[in-house]
């Protein structure tokens, strides 16, 4: 799916996106000295949230602590659901204006605990200069304070911690979108009442345009209203659906980035779901999606049938057959994300929550999906995003660990990273990289030099109770698995410790790590 279709040498995704984009609502917010626009809709609320983010920031840039920790205590500064909370550098809130009781209070106190006992103040207090993710349920004050799914972006500066989030609703979305219309009427059942299919479609085409430019000249718009913009986006829509009657090609992935706008990369993989389904029907979409040809890196696409069961998942094949309602969609803080997914309406909706990144090792990251309906099945992918695990979830941080291990032998090769984990600048404490190759003999060992050159099956593998821990190890595949043994400490003078160490083959070589239980 590499090739792209253009008309008069320009993009149809980018005509598309032109008509759309003209017509998107802007939000602003208003600070003591200036008017800062936010040229982004609540429509697509995390970037919403960062940028209200980023606007706090801004006016403490310019207006310095107190007056921005003065304004953000004011109901001025509250847009709907969207507020700004500071918490200063011992955690405690100092600026909280629709709850101003919780100011004075610590993050890592009961504040930060919501009513599923999850303890996302730990988790914001690790935030750092570049921002992260957290999600937790707490009080939307746009909703009569009902608890509510928030997904709260934070940013550290000078020691104080920024930070805002938007609220997922529960409530499907019940619109109609004209493009959805026009789109069902030429793929669809409405194509045969134009005879021959591309010269209805090219018929279709102009009585659409003619329609919608009598309409704008009728209303007397002058080119800056709503039908203008309709019907640009509409026509444009229109001339890449028939394009894509010509080319089984085309993705609308092709003209996205990923890394400027996974947003807007993930619709468009989804989208590619959902026109393979209109194209080539049911069963065959489902097969392709339940092969790793589908994946690309962290995108992948799962589907669900009428009942909500996994009928598609690529990177966990597991998950095909079981219930969105039920395990399959619960994450490990026991947010049921499988509910608001199974809620999904033929508009989408974002839903966000920590699940396993298959281009990371499979490492529990924050993941935002787009989920749309469309004939009874809903369609769904997401990206992740790059919060680090702190030494307080040893074991993500083992697993992250090692992943960086990965990373670098895909990178800098063999040779280079076996020199790199035999040296101490590779360790972290207690946790450090040991390389076994396709012998099963140690290559890396950077706190126990002495085991480089020897074989895991013996000595070296074996802990103080003689179990051969590394006749395990040996065993371990691309998806990894845990090994648990009595092993020295390097942070605790070498005391004999339990040992959980995750270890992972990639090529010939299997990558270890791993944390201690005091």
């Amino acid at each position: 799916m590499s090739s792209r279709i253009t008309i008069a040498g320009v993009t149809l995704l980018s005509v598309i996106m032109l008509g759309l984009a003209v017509s998107l609502p802007t939000a602003s917010i208003i600070t003591a000295d200036q008017h800062v626009e936010i040229d982004i809709p609540k429509s697509q609320p995390n970037r919403y949230t960062q940028a209200f983010v980023h606007a706090a920031l801004d006016r403490y840039d310019a207006d310095g602590r107190q007056a921005t920790i003065d304004y953000y205590n004011t109901m001025d500064s509250v847009d709907g659901e969207w507020y700004v909370f500071i918490a200063d550098e011992d955690g405690v809130i100092v600026s909280h204006a629709t709850v101003p009781e919780n100011i004075g209070m610590a993050l890592d106190g009961p504040l930060g605990t919501d009513i599923n006992g999850y303890d996302f103040g730990a988790d914001m207090l690790s935030a750092t200069d570049s921002g992260k993710w957290v999600s937790y349920t707490y009080l939307n004050p746009a909703h009569d304070d009902a608890q509510e799914r928030k997904h709260s972006w934070v940013i550290k500066r000078d020691g104080l911690l920024f930070g805002s989030g938007w609220y997922e609703k529960l409530e499907p979305v019940a619109a109609t979108n004209e493009l959805d219309i026009f789109g069902d009427l030429l793929l669809g059942d409405g194509m045969d009442d134009f005879g021959d299919e591309q010269d209805g479609a090219g018929l279709a085409t102009l009585l659409l345009f003619s329609t919608l430019f009598g309409a704008g000249l009728e209303s007397g718009d002058d080119g800056d209203g709503d039908d203008w913009r309709r019907g640009l986006a509409i026509v444009a829509l229109i001339l890449s659906l028939l394009a894509l009657e010509d080319s089984d090609s085309y993705s609308a992935t092709d003209d996205v980035s990923a890394e400027n706008d996974p947003d807007l990369y993930t619709k468009a993989f989804v989208d590619d779901a959902v026109q393979m389904y209109k194209r080539q029907g049911r069963q065959a979409t489902i097969d392709y999606y339940n092969t790793m040809e589908s994946v690309d890196g962290e995108w992948y696409v799962y589907i669900l049938d009428e009942n909500n069961v996994v009928v598609s998942h690529p990177t966990l094949p597991e998950n095909v057959g079981q219930s969105i309602l039920g395990p399959s969609g619960t994450d490990i803080n026991g947010y049921e994300f499988g509910r608001v997914i199974a809620g999904a309406s033929e508009s989408g909706r974002w839903v966000s929550y920590t699940y396993l990144n298959p281009a990371r090792g499979n490492i529990q990251e924050q993941k935002h999906a787009w989920v749309v309906r469309y004939d009874g099945l809903i369609f769904g992918s997401g990206w992740y995003e790059r919060v680090e695990p702190t030494k307080r979830q040893p074991a993500a941080y083992t697993r992250s660990f090692v992943q960086d291990a990965l990373d670098r032998y895909d990178s800098e090769g063999r040779r280079a990273t076996i020199n790199y984990y035999n040296t101490t600048a590779s360790v972290d404490g207690e946790w450090y990289v040991f390389i076994i190759d396709e012998n099963g003999v140690m290559v890396s060992h950077p706190t126990l030099p002495d085991n480089v050159g020897q074989s895991i099956l013996g000595p070296a593998g074996t802990d103080i109770n003689g179990y051969n821990f590394g006749a395990d190890m040996i065993t371990a595949t691309e998806s990894g698995k845990w090994v648990d043994y009595t092993y020295l400490n390097p942070a605790r003078d070498n005391a004999q410790e339990r040992k959980h160490s995750w270890v992972v083959k990639r090529g010939d070589l299997i990558f270890g790590s791993g944390w201690y239980e005091r």
